[in-house]
């Protein structure tokens, strides 16, 4: 193929990539944004303060580890509304594949074909992630890092130590809970840099023409990259805040933290077969040790799996090319000769598929009415004076009541709730009182002194008032999902 057709085939795919990336990317927004505009205003006009400011309790210690994050939504917010959001995240996500066309093509000696089918297989197994979320900035860290590491291996250039530089104090700063995360990605160089010591006679078949000289640079390099999330405002908190977190309560509120689903888990085995059949004794070591890294990972957690699908999509892709020119099968011959008719198919799909997501998700509204509390919300505004009443509400419908000025009882950021982080048992009485029953509702509203209840009628909370009959509580407004209490005096 000519050069131009070469140009003009690239461009029709990066087209292709940047609708799917639009249809996919939803408008509907995350819990954690109202919130985070709401801290960035805060920091924007009075500045960073180790104090939370959101909730009524005034004793809470809160480090905002996306200070830097919270004030750019804060700023897009309040320049261009929700609309601005939304082209934010739509900006976010086409970047990002992008980065993944460019990184797969580069690793793959220039295959389009490849990088194209790849990125699209991305797309879809990560479009329930599509939404404006801090992840869409600290993907495109991990994504440069995961390309810069590779490069520095191939080629051991000054300019990707030079981004390697910049990239942990950029995410210490934007995302800080995922720092470590950072050093994830090393570990596939680290374990062949072992290896390679310990393999002193070059027989292990694993390991080949290891430059041991870079390797040792790579292990340089992670030390400080390490020291720099020293480089925030933060102290040591990126270093132990995932440990809270994992640790405490959140973990049954925050379904991203649990372990994988049943499509995740079938997706992260597929991939692991998938890259063992593709795997050849040419191919490099770290690539097969990422796949397994990343399979566990995904395992593990499922925050994970946004992140680590994308990077494993990129491994698999530059081992399936690698296979897929080196191998004397009939049905791998087939496919080579019959890449444009695959483009086309893939093409189509995506135009197909795309165009009805697309329409979807056009008709769809920044704020889900059923999810978050906004008529009950909008009642507090207008008939209660909360400024002299004590308002309870439920996990998730702080960051909604916060983004509209009222002071909560607790909201989405579970950790700053919990006994390890602050000395309170707020998070574990929420749960013990509205989730499971395990503590006495009526007991748990005079621990806290509530004034006024806003509840979510799915939790256990609501059966057991209505239950009950209680002549402490009356109704002051009820919709389908939330209903607002008033404690008598």
């Amino acid at each position: 193929m000519g050069k131009k057709n070469q140009v003009l085939k690239n461009i029709l795919f990066v087209i292709i990539i940047v609708f799917l990336t639009i249809s996919f990317t939803k408008k509907t927004i995350d819990i954690d944004m109202f919130f985070s505009i709401k801290l960035g205003e805060n920091v924007t006009k009075y500045g960073l303060s180790d104090v939370d400011t959101l909730t009524y309790h005034n004793n809470l210690r809160y480090v905002n580890v996306r200070y830097l994050y919270n004030i750019l939504v804060y700023k897009i917010y309040n320049t261009y509304n929700f609309n601005g959001i939304y082209l934010f995240a739509i900006i976010c996500n086409i970047i990002n594949f992008n980065l993944i066309f460019y990184i797969i093509k580069n690793l793959t000696n220039k295959n389009s074909n490849v990088a194209f089918i790849f990125t699209v297989i991305s797309c879809f197994l990560s479009r329930k992630f599509l939404y404006a979320r801090t992840i869409n900035l600290s993907l495109t860290i991990f994504l440069i890092e995961f390309y810069s590491l590779k490069r520095i291996i191939e080629t051991n250039k000054k300019r990707y130590y030079l981004i390697m530089l910049i990239l942990p104090i950029l995410l210490v700063n934007i995302h800080g809970s995922l720092f470590l995360i950072f050093f994830v990605f090393y570990i596939p160089y680290i374990v062949e840099f072992i290896l390679s010591i310990f393999d002193k006679t070059k027989e292990m078949s694993l390991i080949k023409n290891i430059d041991l000289t870079i390797y040792k640079k790579i292990v340089f390099l992670m030390l400080i990259n390490f020291l720099e999330g020293l480089i925030s405002p933060f102290g040591i908190i990126p270093y132990i805040l995932p440990f809270y977190v994992i640790f405490g309560k959140s973990i049954v509120f925050i379904t991203e933290l649990q372990l994988a689903k049943k499509t995740a888990f079938f997706i992260c085995i597929i991939s692991f077969f998938l890259s063992i059949i593709f795997y050849t004794e040419k191919e490099k070591t770290n690539n097969l040790f990422y796949v397994i890294l990343l399979v566990v990972l995904a395992l593990i957690i499922q925050r994970a799996y946004y992140y680590v699908t994308t990077i494993q999509i990129i491994v698999l892709a530059i081992l399936f090319n690698n296979y897929l020119n080196n191998s004397e099968n009939n049905i791998l011959i087939l496919l080579r000769q019959k890449q444009n008719i695959i483009i086309c198919i893939v093409i189509l799909f995506s135009v197909l598929f795309g165009s009805w997501n697309f329409k979807k998700n056009l008709y769809s509204d920044y704020i889900n009415k059923y999810f978050f509390p906004v008529d009950a919300t909008k009642y507090l505004l207008e008939n209660v004076d909360l400024s002299t009443k004590r308002l309870f509400n439920g996990f998730n419908s702080g960051s909604y009541l916060e983004f509209n000025n009222i002071k909560t009882f607790m909201d989405s950021r579970s950790e700053i709730f919990e006994s390890y982080y602050n000395d309170t048992t707020i998070l574990k009485d929420y749960y013990d009182a509205c989730v499971t029953g395990e503590k006495d509702y009526k007991q748990f509203i005079k621990q806290y002194n509530f004034d006024i209840l806003l509840v979510d009628k799915s939790f256990n909370l609501y059966t057991k008032i209505e239950e009950e009959d209680n002549n402490n509580l009356k109704t002051l407004y009820e919709d389908e999902r939330f209903i607002i209490y008033e404690k008598y005096e």
